[in-house]
């Protein structure tokens, strides 16, 4: 008799293969055994710090920009995820008066990068601290968030020295350590005979004030004093006397 045979058919199995790097991905989903032409629906989630770049056939080239991605299968197909560092912001301020000082290494740099942060003083100013209490003027950084780091400067010590040009003659005070931009008053003390002429930097005031922009030394000078003798005959009538004259102190 006639026979008839039937045949069937069946779509065939179809692989998905994903692939990623560990370290920057969170998750990769979407792989495994298809038919054909099924839809395929694919997601990839990165890491903190990373950022997903996009989908490849080959592992360099990017064919799709989105996370989340679908298409129709036909062939076993295998599709990488790639990711690539996030960028974070560095941000970096002066605290207090921001005439003391400046700050170097702003920007955008890749998560966990090391970049380096300084602050710079002003004349008359040094580092005092950065605003979480660690490290030095010069810091190396690991960035993991968009970080602001504020850095705060003080007066520098600085010294006065005053002397006195001869110590027989007089005595002198305001040596010490003052911080720049302190109000200063040094006092020259003339002993008994004597009589102050001056400082080392042709200023005559005493006390002598200033304002401090530098280590400084100062000396004073004193010279001998002079005395008016009047003389005088008394009574006048019965004769004169030689001697109304300046004289000066003989130390």
């Amino acid at each position: 008799s006639d026979t008839v045979f039937t045949a069937t058919f069946k779509k065939k199995k179809m692989s998905v293969t994903l692939k990623s790097d560990a370290t920057m991905a969170k998750s990769v989903t979407g792989a495994g055994q298809y038919e054909y032409l099924d839809n395929v629906n694919i997601a990839a989630e990165p890491n903190y710090g990373y950022k997903f770049v996009g989908w490849s056939d080959d592992g360099v080239n990017v064919v799709e920009n989105s996370k989340g991605h679908a298409f129709e299968l036909k062939q076993d197909t295998t599709l990488w995820a790639l990711f690539r560092k996030d960028s974070m912001n560095v941000t970096l301020l002066v605290g207090g008066d921001v005439t003391r000082g400046t700050v170097e290494g702003a920007g955008r740099y890749e998560f966990s990068s090391r970049p380096t942060i300084h602050a710079v003083p002003a004349y008359g100013y040094e580092f005092d601290r950065w605003n979480d209490n660690t490290g030095g003027k010069d810091r190396i950084i690991t960035l993991v968030r968009d970080t602001t780091f504020t850095a705060y400067f003080k007066p520098r010590d600085m010294l006065v020295s005053v002397y006195s040009e001869d110590p027989s003659r007089g005595s002198v005070t305001g040596t010490n350590t003052y911080k720049y931009g302190d109000p200063i008053e040094v006092t020259a003390t003339p002993k008994y005979g004597y009589e102050f002429s001056g400082w080392s930097d042709d200023t005559s005031d005493n006390p002598y004030n200033f304002t401090l922009t530098r280590d400084t030394t100062l000396y004073a000078y004193f010279t001998n004093k002079n005395y008016n003798v009047t003389a005088e005959a008394s009574p006048s009538y019965m004769g004169t006397i030689d001697g109304t004259k300046q004289y000066t102190h003989l130390g």
